[in-house]
């Protein structure tokens, strides 16, 4: 065979030579591909896995709640009475309230205060209802550094034993992220691993803020928001929305828990204060080369930060205010809410209102566990003070119940009678106020004739003012028989440290008469042990023992200050005067606990009653000695 031409040979190999350098590099690029691929896959899968940790630890941080003397219950975010680590000593369960809805009830509370005042010409008593919305506002202050401090300490290696949930469960969102990240490890082909405890997770805020939860006050032109963002009237977290020289700054919070730009991340921020509430977490992830895990050849470190969730407690049912005069008629000089707070002699010291609290258990009257005592002023800052104040500490504390959602106008309204049919009170009739789940006060009417009253929860406040209203007579000139003025405050305190066994919680309205005759629960006067204590029971004539009767608010007298004599009452159509017996509280939490009835079914929160001083002295007057009225009869 001939031999091949020396330039063929050479073309042939150069052939060769060139696909074998092909070939060698389109290996390399499949190769590199592979690489890259696995690069790409694995980065990404990083990013989901520590994504997820993030998301986890968020979850977990808005479900820790931390037990506050002042709120009851702190989060995150809102629960429904719904928790057994939240039962009261009576067996139901409490709320519990988010950071962000105390701020901006709060913020509310102080724009009402201003409101309320304006319409009722500035007066003094509104400064109790001032005094109150910064002592909320300093309690505000404590709670969420105590919650700060809980958040943090949670996110650590082993948790905080005082992170739970409204169950009472254990909540560690470092062991919750760390399960998270594992369960989304990197899965290409090549290996890699997670490095042990290089999980860390920092909690802190976004800058620029986002979109919480919170209403804006309404209407918004009200609001008093300085030129401030809002989004979807909503307030915007890590903005602040200072109001009377108070500084409002509200926590991260949204409708759900979502990731977060991690640029945005900030430890602290440039404001009065902030409540850090965005968890970043942060991982490394050891890559090897051929399956040689002995010898890592890189290491990736990713980080991810999320916002937990703020879910509003709608308060379907914030509690009634009711107010009447049973006595067949009304104070004339009392047209509205406005002059309950607004008028002379309800701002008047000369008769001062007195202040007292229940210890020891509920107050049903004499003999009936709880006791009766003066409050040294821990309620409203005073233990004696004109009635208008006390009118607007417990009006406060009835519209807090209402939380931010409440509506300006409506309490404006509220306030000034345009609600009020005819503008006006009418006389036989008990009002019933309550607040919608928009916020706006709704009324109801019913006779105000025996009416039962309630008793006082514990640890909650009555208030006792005998004379709180003189009126003259128009024809003869003559000074009336004066008017008793009584109040009890059921939700002043909440939470079972301050607020007793029922937490501060509304007073369902079904529960069962304590009165003297079970037969008949038609009383004059408290009931008590003591047979002679309730009046005219049957027939027309009775008697009476003379003592602190008035206390619970029944009118039948108040200054007679313990006098033992007894007299017979005149032939006088009883219902005038009688009333129904003291309604004894009646909270069913099971055993285990349960839903209080009044969480979905208003009950009693402020509940505010006229009387005429209906006993007076043989000779027609109505003064009483130092000893006490001896000798009395009533009169209508």
């Amino acid at each position: 065979m001939p031999a091949m031409p020396q330039g063929r040979r050479q073309r042939g190999n150069m052939i060769a030579l060139v696909g074998a350098i092909c070939g060698g590099v389109l290996l390399a690029l499949l190769l590199f591909a592979l690489a890259y691929t696995r690069l790409l896959g694995g980065n990404q899968e990083q990013k989901t896995a520590i994504e997820a940790a993030s998301i986890a630890a968020a979850k977990d941080l808005g479900c820790i709640v931390v037990k506050d003397d002042h709120f009851g219950w702190v989060s995150l975010s809102d629960y429904a009475p719904t928790g057994t680590l939240t039962k009261a000593p009576d067996g139901n369960y409490q709320p519990v309230y988010s950071i962000n809805t105390i701020l901006a009830t709060i913020r509310l509370d102080m724009i009402l205060g201003d409101q309320v005042s304006a319409v009722c010409g500035n007066p003094v008593s509104m400064n109790t209802w001032k005094y109150l919305a910064d002592q909320d506002y300093n309690a505000a202050m404590t709670s969420k550094n105590n919650l700060t401090a809980l958040l943090q300490n949670s996110l650590l290696p082993g948790g905080d034993p005082n992170a739970k949930d409204i169950q009472g469960n254990l909540v560690q969102p470092y062991t919750s992220a760390e399960n998270a990240y594992k369960q989304n490890n990197v899965r290409q082909n090549g290996g890699s691993a997670y490095v042990n405890g290089s999980l860390k997770l920092t909690l802190g805020c976004l800058d620029g803020g986002s979109e919480t939860t919170v209403k804006v006050p309404q209407p918004e032109s009200k609001a008093s928001l300085g030129g401030a963002n809002t989004q979807n009237g909503r307030y915007m977290s890590y903005v602040n929305y200072p109001y009377n020289g108070k500084n409002f700054v509200f926590t991260g919070a949204g409708n759900s828990i979502k990731l977060v730009d991690a640029k945005k991340f900030k430890a602290t921020l440039p404001l009065p204060y902030a409540i850090p509430a965005i968890v970043m977490a942060e991982a490394d992830q050891k890559y090897f080369e051929n399956g040689d895990t002995s010898k890592p050849a890189r290491v990736i470190h990713t980080l991810a930060c999320a916002q937990p969730a703020c879910i509003p407690d709608p308060r379907p049912a914030p509690g009634l205010l009711t107010l009447d005069c049973p006595d067949n008629n009304w104070p004339a000089i009392i047209a509205h809410i406005a002059d309950l707070l607004s008028r002379t002699q309800m701002l008047n010291n000369i008769n001062p209102a007195e202040i007292f609290t229940t210890q020891g258990g509920d107050y049903n009257g004499p003999g009936s566990g709880g006791t009766l005592v003066g409050d040294g002023g821990s309620s409203f800052g005073s233990g004696s003070m004109p009635p208008a104040s006390a009118l607007a500490g417990a009006i406060y504390d009835w519209v807090r119940r209402g939380g931010n959602n409440v509506n300006i106008d409506s309490v404006v309204a509220f306030v000034n009678g345009t609600g009020l049919p005819g503008g006006k009170f009418n006389k036989n009739t008990l009002y019933k106020f309550v607040i919608d789940q928009n916020g706006v006060i709704q009324l109801s009417t019913t006779g105000a004739q025996k009416e039962p009253y309630l008793a006082l929860s514990e640890n909650q406040v009555y208030m006792d003012c005998g004379d709180a209203l003189d009126e003259i007579d128009a024809t003869t000139g003559n000074k009336k028989a004066p008017w008793a003025l009584y109040m009890k405050d059921q939700v002043r305190d909440w939470g079972d440290v301050l607020g007793g066994q029922h937490a501060g919680q509304p007073i369902p309205v079904n529960g069962t008469y304590i009165a003297s005759n079970p037969a008949d629960k038609w009383i004059a006067c408290l009931p008590s042990a003591l047979p002679d204590s309730a009046i005219a029971m049957n027939g027309n004539v009775g008697t009476v023992k003379l003592g602190e009767y008035g206390v619970m608010g029944t009118g039948a007298n108040h200054k007679n200050g313990g006098g033992t004599a007894t007299t017979s009452l005149p032939v006088h159509n009883l219902d005038d005067f009688a009333e129904p017996g003291v309604l004894g509280l009646n909270f069913p939490g099971a055993t285990g606990g349960s839903m209080p009835p009044q969480y979905l079914q208003n009950g009693a929160a402020v509940t505010i009653r006229f009387r005429v001083e209906e006993i007076t002295t043989a000779g027609g007057g109505w003064s009483w000695g130092s000893a006490g009225l001896t000798e009395g009869h009533f009169k209508k």
